[in-house]
């Protein structure tokens, strides 16, 4: 999983599939991994993720998607699309499990000048102890527009439902650029790209 590199469009159309939507040629890779090795028996997989090119196919896959924080995971090997985007992800079944594979290969590494020295935590164990009860979630207003599909927010507002619920505290909050990110995202990615694949 990587870098697609091709002369054809980056957008491509899934025919006759299930998920009618467009995605990008990564993304089209994940997807299709994380479908047919869920089935299979795999339990996890890395990619890379600069935009969401881990956490959405597994989104779609019901599986878990883990980009880590910038720094965490070396990113020695990769080929960098967006240098300041791009982080090796973990594809897993369990957040178990991406905790697991996140020990493993977090850290300091003297062949990226760009990783943490900071130690690395047992994310299993901070995993297995978790507790939605007392957790603040910020619920951006901006991202509950009427542009949102209803299914979509029904079906958020039902997990949200859920985690208040379990005691999850649900705080409204505002964050009022949100309509400049992905204008943001592809001037700084495009910029960092055309530097990095000249």
């Amino acid at each position: 999983l990587g870098v697609v590199v091709s002369t054809q469009p980056q957008f491509i159309r899934l025919a006759g599939d299930m998920y009618d939507d467009l995605f990008t040629a990564s993304q089209m890779d994940r997807l299709l991994v994380t479908r047919e090795w869920t089935d299979a028996g795999v339990m996890v997989a890395l990619g890379s993720d600069t935009g969401g090119s881990v956490r959405q196919p597994a989104s779609f896959c019901n599986i878990i998607g883990l980009k880590p924080t910038y720094g965490r995971v070396s990113r020695f090997g990769l080929v960098a699309y967006g240098s300041s985007f791009d982080q090796i992800g973990v594809l897993s079944k369990t957040a178990e499990d991406a905790a697991l594979v996140l020990e493993v290969i977090a850290g300091e590494d003297a062949h990226d000048s760009t990783t943490s020295d900071e130690p690395v935590k047992s994310y299993a164990a901070e995993t297995a102890s978790f507790e939605l009860n007392g957790l603040k979630i910020g619920i951006p207003k901006e991202f509950f527009t009427d542009a949102l599909d209803k299914e979509i927010e029904a079906a958020v507002n039902a997990k949200l439902d859920a985690l208040k619920a379990k005691g999850a505290e649900l705080i409204p909050v505002s964050l009022p650029r949100s309509e400049y990110a992905l204008a943001t995202y592809y001037i700084l990615a495009t910029a960092e790209a055309s530097s990095n694949l000249a």
